[in-house]
């Protein structure tokens, strides 16, 4: 028998406490009963089982669903990318993305009409049967919260999609003059931007880190001696640096400071969407031991 205690002060923790607990659920293979200790609620609470009774079904059911959504609102009209391949041509303030699995992670780029200004970020589904409400602005793309499928809100206005990663399902919407210059050559998405010597493929950021950033990352790892420790403190370093941006062979350097695969693989992710020279990528097959490190890695920047 498994018995699960949820100790909450407040309803807005107890939800997450239940979201949480679900997940760990899904890990045994025998349920038997899931107790919950619930305390400091008044009488003014006492529909609080019911409403715990019914989104916990939900959540149960949910766990069948196959696929989640993306919904982003915003107040300036916008257009999404997930994966580099735009999900659809025309801007909007309301948008909704279905058939999104569980389980991986997303490249979002946020583009705004006449405006040169984008927000591109990874963001990861971790079940199935979800909506995941986000709130756009030209500085930030912020999780804003989390429904069971079943608690979306039809809004008429809405324009809804179902995720593509193939391009040629949307090209017939892409004005003749955007695909010319498509085709003909790779655009940077960035007024000024480091020119790399012998490169001209895809860039994610405009201008890398320098080397006295770089030293002060190794310097901070070599202080460590357990990989985790290790770890944590490179995470830290990187972090705080402002519109960080690093090239293939800055994270080379980084890389080779950890023994571990696992642990190599942890920051590289971390740090994924922040790569300078995307196309690069593959100069860092020498540096993991399995070729489905590579690939998580493409997955995050969307190559």
């Amino acid at each position: 028998m498994i018995k699960l205690k949820i100790n909450v002060s407040s309803s807005e923790s107890f939800f997450k406490d239940l979201y949480r607990e679900r997940i760990i659920l899904k890990r045994f293979t025998v349920l038997d009963t899931i107790s919950f200790k619930i305390k400091k609620f008044t009488r003014t609470n006492r529909h609080l089982k019911l409403i715990t009774l019914l989104f916990f079904s939900l959540l149960t059911f949910n766990s069948f669903a196959q696929s989640s959504d993306f919904i982003f609102e915003g107040t300036t009209p916008f257009k999404i990318s997930i994966n580099k391949v735009v999900q659809e041509n025309q801007y909007c303030t309301s948008l909704k993305i279905t058939n999104l699995q569980g389980e991986k992670h997303y490249n979002i780029k946020v583009e705004f009409e006449n405006d040169t200004t984008f927000i591109q970020q990874t963001e990861y589904i971790l079940d199935n049967g979800f909506a995941y409400y986000y709130q756009v602005s030209k500085t930030t793309l912020a999780l804003h919260k989390i429904v069971p499928n079943q608690l979306i809100k039809t809004d008429t206005n809405q324009m809804v999609f179902a995720y593509t990663n193939n391009p040629s399902l949307i090209i017939d919407s892409i004005p003749t003059d955007t695909l010319v210059q498509k085709d003909t050559a790779y655009l940077p998405p960035f007024a000024n931007y480091f020119k790399m010597d012998n490169y001209t493929g895809k860039i994610a950021c405009a201008w890398p880190i320098k080397a006295e950033a770089l030293t002060e990352i190794k310097a901070a790892i070599n202080t460590q001696t357990l990989e985790d420790s290790k770890l944590d403190i490179a995470k830290e370093k990187t972090q705080y640096i402002d519109s960080l941006c690093i090239t293939v062979n800055q994270l080379r350097e980084v890389l080779l400071l950890f023994e571990y695969e696992e642990t190599k693989l942890d920051y590289a992710k971390f740090v994924a969407p922040h790569i300078f020279d995307i196309d690069n990528i593959g100069k860092l097959n020498d540096v993991f031991d399995f070729e489905n490190s590579i690939d998580e890695i493409k997955l995050i920047i969307g190559i």
